[in-house]
Order: structure tokens, then C-alpha cells, then sequence
């Protein structure tokens, strides 16, 4: 209907903002439906439109445009339609807390392509957005970022400055309660803090920190979950490394059985 009338009326403002409305709509039920590549076809139409959406409308097509991207492996696309949606969130609100959502994805681009430097200045910009709001969500996205410009510091070999990073990042996970995302930030920290450990010879920290992070992953996700198996696969290493081999074969063993059940279940 919204087709029909436009095209007799092309002029008409109302007309042109119920199409963008009824557009919008069509994006949200696809999405819901799962049925994406149809979300993406409304979604482009928004994008396309000859007279020009309104900034709230443009801004929330451009960030689903680059998610879709993303998810497409097609990264600088995505990272070019985030800095429009960005520069557009900017202009009307500079402490919009949507804002972190842009500067996380460029801040991840950037790490993953190794300019760090350009990654942690993203990085810090999101931060400095999320320690204004405090909301349970922001305080999450606080945590995730802390987290990540401590692994950048440990990447370049700054091991006391990823130490204090990983130290912020698990006190900010503790102070979210006892929550599965909690419980699965915590280990992430205490896995990436035992690496700090070995690299600074403290292998009995290490040891602790390992167990601690299984301990934490099999709360929040049982112990049969794939995603145990970095923390299993590393206990084995350092206990072979420590030559305590009965260790090591317990570890071991539970990583090849969580590994035959992953191949026997995939599709």
C-alpha cells in the first residue's frame, strides 16, 4: 500500500514516512523468523531510498547492514558502514551509549588486523562511554573491554600492565553476581591471567588460576561443552610440562572424549 501511494504521491513526506515505518516493520519480522537474506532485502531498500531516511532510521539500517556484513566475513564493508552510523550517532548524541556497539566492532577489527595501537584508542573510546552509564548491560561491555586492552598489552609483551588490565576486567565480572556471563568472564580472565603467569615464571599461579577457570566454565556451561576445551587442553600442557603425568592423562583424556562427542554430533 505504502508502494502504491508513493508512486502517486512521491512528494508526499507522510507517505514517504509510513513506507520507511512499514520497511522497518518487514526487517523486524524476517529477523524474527530467522529468515535473514529477506531482512537484508527490506534493509537495502532502506539504505537505497532516493529521498533520504530520517538520521534514526538511517543510523539503525547502516548498523544492521554492517552486522550482516560482518557475519558475511565481508569486514571492511562492515567497518565502513559502522563509521557511518557512527559519525551520524556522534552528531546527535556524543554519549550515546549505542555508540559503544560501533567503537567495539572498529576497536576488534583493528586488533584482529594487528594495529594496536588504533585497536586500544577504540577500545578506550568505548570505555569511556560505558563508565558513564551504569546499567547491568554497560557494566558487562565494561568488563569485555577491559578484558581486551588487557590482551593487548600481553600481546606486546607488557605483562604487568596486562596483569593490572586482567585484575580490573575480573573485579568487574565479580561485581556482576553469580550470573552465567559473569562466570564466563571470570574464567576467560583467569585463563588469559595464567598465561600471564607462565610467561612470568609463576607456574603454581598458573596452576590455580586453570583449575579455577574449569571450575567456572563447568558451572555456567556443564561439563560436557566444547568450550571447556582450551582450559582442558592447557592443564594437560602444564602438568606434562611439570612432568606430573597422571595429571596431564586425566586432562587429556576428558579433552579427547569432549572431542569425539563434538565429531559425533556435528551435523
Amino acid at each position: 500500500m505504502a508502494d502504491t501511494l508513493h508512486a502517486r504521491t512521491p512528494r508526499d513526506e507522510s507517505v514517504h514516512g509510513w513506507r520507511q515505518r512499514a520497511l522497518t516493520a518487514l526487517v523486524d519480522v524476517h529477523t524474527e523468523l530467522g529468515q535473514a537474506a529477506q531482512a537484508q532485502v527490506y534493509n537495502r531498500r532502506l539504505l537505497d531510498e532516493a529521498e533520504p531516511a530520517s538520521d534514526a532510521v538511517r543510523v539503525a539500517a547502516l548498523t544492521r547492514q554492517a552486522q550482516a556484513l560482518q557475519v558475511e566475513g565481508r569486514q571492511e564493508e562492515a567497518m565502513a558502514l559502522h563509521r557511518q552510523a557512527l559519525a551520524l550517532r556522534e552528531s546527535n548524541d556524543p554519549n550515546d551509549p549505542a555508540l559503544v556497539l560501533h567503537y567495539h566492532a572498529l576497536a576488534l577489527w583493528h586488533a584482529q588486523s594487528r594495529d594496536d595501537a588504533a585497536a586500544q584508542a577504540w577500545f578506550e573510546k568505548a570505555l569511556a562511554v560505558v563508565r558513564t552509564d551504569r546499567q547491568g548491560a554497560s557494566r558487562l561491555a565494561q568488563a569485555h573491554i577491559l578484558t581486551s586492552l588487557a590482551q593487548l598489552d600481553e600481546r606486546r609483551g607488557r605483562y604487568t600492565d596486562a596483569r593490572r588490565g586482567y585484575e580490573a576486567s575480573l573485579l568487574a565480572y565479580t561485581g556482576l553476581g553469580e550470573t552465567p556471563d559473569a562466570w564466563l568472564g571470570r574464567a576467560q580472565v583467569l585463563h588469559q591471567l595464567a598465561g600471564v603467569d607462565l610467561a612470568q615464571r609463576r607456574p603454581a599461579d598458573a596452576e590455580q588460576r586453570y583449575l579455577q577457570a574449569l571450575q567456572l566454565l563447568e558451572r555456567a556451561l556443564g561439563p560436557d561443552d566444547p568450550r571447556l576445551l582450551p582450559v582442558l587442553d592447557n592443564l594437560m600442557a602444564y602438568y606434562t610440562n611439570r612432568g606430573q603425568a597422571r595429571q596431564a592423562m586425566d586432562h587429556g583424556q576428558r579433552a579427547s572424549e569432549l572431542r569425539r562427542a563434538q565429531i559425533k554430533g556435528a551435523p
